[in-house]
């Protein structure tokens, strides 16, 4: 529909994933560099479920969050976000992250976003 090529995950600008991607997988996609950050691959990932009483626990803390929040997560393991903090190290360069239910409900977790405590 959109007329982008498809392309590996270590080229692609966009990748939508309908299951949880393995570490390696996720681990391939584009993070940028600090001279061109803006090249970075923005995942979008459905999940299950948001809200309070997800399967999974974040706290979330950075620019945008007001202190800090939780967020719950049903339909991901705690690795993959232990993956993103991984590839989001070293700011700028990282991934952007939308996390996206079939109800439509939609989390934003760009690169600046510390998540903490990913817990069951």
């Amino acid at each position: 529909m959109t007329g982008a090529p498809l392309v590996e995950p270590a080229q692609a600008r966009f990748v939508l994933t309908m299951s949880e991607p393995t570490a390696d997988s996720l681990g391939t996609v584009k993070t940028a560099t600090a001279s061109d950050p803006h090249t970075a691959c923005l995942v979008v990932q459905r999940v299950e479920k948001l809200g309070p009483d997800g399967e999974v626990t974040l706290t979330l803390t950075g620019p945008g969050v007001d202190g800090q929040c939780d967020l719950g997560v049903t339909g991901l393991s705690p690795e993959f976000f232990a993956t993103r903090a991984e590839l989001c190290a070293n700011f700028p360069a990282g991934i952007d992250v939308l996390l996206v239910t079939d109800a439509g409900e939609v989390a934003a977790l760009p690169r600046t976003t510390v998540v903490e405590g990913a817990r069951r």
